[in-house]
């Protein structure tokens, strides 16, 4: 192969990149719906005299915090329009 043609390769990728046509954008984009859009409830902050069990039920609190937030994230992923 000739030194021209090995100078001509990374050009020509380039070009070929930015001459494709950008995907067509929906006309219009509905809001999203409010309960996908609103916080979860979180627990309170622990007292100061906690107790182990205490701990394990706010635990499991924010753990249930979290899968909310998760499911709705994805929920909003999935209505968003192609």
């Amino acid at each position: 192969m000739r030194p021209l043609h090995l100078l001509l390769v990374p050009f020509l990728s380039l070009y070929g990149c930015a001459s494709t046509k950008p995907l067509p954008v929906p006309a219009k984009i509905d809001p999203p719906l409010v309960a996908l859009v609103t916080k979860c409830a979180e627990p309170r902050d622990m007292p100061e005299g906690a107790t182990t069990q205490d701990l394990a039920l706010w635990t499991f609190a924010w753990m249930g915090a979290y899968g909310c937030e998760r499911s709705k994230r994805q929920a909003l992923i999935e209505s968003w329009p192609r």
